[in-house]
């Protein structure tokens, strides 16, 4: 009989069971689920600015070209959008007339595609998506380090298992826009950041800012990481050291996309690091919820808004921005009681991210094409498509109560250094999860900010048996 000792935790063979577990469910995700529809509109427009980047036009799209791809990816059948538009429908004649600038969401994920497509010879999403999700493989591998480098082999194990078998991180290695980098470099940078912390290395603390910086260049939230990060060294660090070495991990992330901020400088007037669509993503939130004001979830209602306030700027400008800001406070003032319930009902669904690798997935865009309106119906006609979410969420929820419960016995349990990284790894999910929740939120924004669920829940599950243990033998 298999006994679950220390010996077993630590053995080679547990080590590649957990890893052919994270390969088998991302091979299963990556076959069956990467033709999915979660932002295939938005990846076309950041594929678009790579087709150009290797046709030597740079940072610039076609709208025409996009305008068609988003008319012919959904036909015949919704339910099954054809991906790999970009050979089977070729572009028009070159016209630089109808080319307009790249701006909004950083360029880094059009860059990766630019490279994939002109290694491969083709201009296709799934060189890009076997990518992504060999990061996330190696994601699995990086949570089960830092959990055993915390907390011990069973709490890393535990946490290896946990993220090698979680359906949603796998479905968002495989969607088709920047979301796809999901917690990879969240990871690699905590880890680097642990390393410094361990070895006392400088060098590896700053080091995790360059990631920050590069994956910022990607999506723009891991920006704020080294800030995050650096600031937990209050526990092992003076304050003035704290200070400095915060500065320098952030100095390094803003040196990597300072080239970005200069270039929209250069081609708009403005010095903008990433998308001034903070404002746009408070209005629609707004709408994401039931209100009297007529307000529509979607970005098309959104334009029209604002066009009719008499702003003719694009929504990644930064005046279509404030025109939101302003529209946003606006409402507010108007039911401040209904903002709030907005927010904690928000906050209550965004505790437990959920993403799926079905094509009947239960979310509002997919019911209405399923023309299934009610949870009910839904549930009768694909109760695997309606029981696996609750299960993920359940798990969450695990989560939550669990790693809160690692902090129990805080002051007396762990080392100055364990301390001061379980406080960094709470920092990165309430940044997450406080920094989406005034808004319309996606669960695939918020998913890689929560792996330190992951690590800390597994370290509370693994004192809670360990407690159950303990009492069971003293009653006995």
């Amino acid at each position: 009989m298999l006994q679950l000792t220390d010996n077993f935790f630590s053995s080679r063979r547990a080590f590649l069971l957990m890893i052919a577990t994270a390969l088998v469910v991302r091979t299963a995700v990556f076959f069956t689920a990467r033709k999915i529809d979660y932002g295939i509109s938005t990846g076309f427009k950041l594929a678009e600015v790579a087709r150009n980047i290797n046709e030597g036009r740079g940072l610039v799209m076609d709208p025409l070209y996009l305008k068609i791809l988003n008319e012919e990816y959904i036909k015949p059948d919704p339910m099954r959008p054809r991906l790999e538009l970009f050979e089977e429908i070729p572009s028009s004649a070159h016209d630089a007339s109808r080319l307009e600038p790249f701006q909004g969401r950083p360029p880094g994920y059009s860059f990766i595609l630019a490279l994939t497509w002109k290694i491969f010879g083709h201009k296709k999403f799934v060189y890009s998506q076997f990518l992504f999700c060999l990061l996330d493989l190696l994601a699995a591998l990086i949570t089960w380090w830092l959990g055993r480098e915390l907390f011990g082999p069973r709490a890393g194990l535990l946490g290896g298992f946990i993220y090698a078998l979680s359906l949603p991180h796998a479905t968002l290695s495989i969607v088709t826009t920047h979301d796809a980098q999901g917690a990879f470099p969240l990871l690699a940078g905590a880890g680097l950041f642990w390393y410094g912390l361990k070895n006392k290395s400088l060098a590896a603390m700053v080091s995790s800012g360059l990631v920050a910086g590069i994956a910022s260049l990607v999506r723009q939230e891991p920006f704020f990481l080294p800030f995050i990060l650096g600031s937990s060294l209050i526990f092992t660090r003076s304050l003035a050291k704290t200070i400095k070495t915060t500065l320098m991990m952030q100095a390094m992330a803003l040196l990597v996309v300072l080239f970005w901020g200069l270039r929209n400088y250069e081609r708009f007037g403005k010095l903008t690091l990433f998308s001034p669509t903070y404002g746009a993503n408070l209005l629609v939130g707004l709408a994401d919820y039931p209100n009297k004001w007529g307000l529509e979830p979607s970005e098309e209602w959104l334009k029209k808004y604002i066009r009719d306030k008499g702003v003719t700027y694009p929504k990644t400008s930064v005046e279509f921005n404030k025109a939101c800001i302003q529209e946003f406070f606006k409402f507010v003032r108007a039911d401040p009681f209904w903002y709030f319930s907005v927010v904690l009902k928000r906050t209550l669904t965004s505790l437990m991210p959920t993403l799926m690798p079905f094509e009947k997935t239960y979310t509002r865009y997919y019911r209405q094409l399923l023309g299934k309106t009610g949870k009910f119906d839904y549930a009768q006609e694909y109760p695997i498509e309606f029981i696996v979410p609750i299960m993920y969420k359940f798990l969450w929820l695990i989560l939550w109560f669990a790693g809160m419960a690692a902090f129990r016995n805080f002051t007396e349990e762990y080392s100055p250094e364990t301390k001061n990284m379980m406080v960094a790894l709470a920092g990165i999910t309430l940044y997450y999860l406080l920094s989406h929740v005034p808004m319309h939120c996606e669960f695939r924004f918020l998913l890689p900010g929560y792996f330190p669920l992951i690590i800390l829940g597994s370290q509370g599950i693994v004192q809670c048996l360990q407690s159950i243990k303990k009492f069971s033998s003293t009653v006995v």
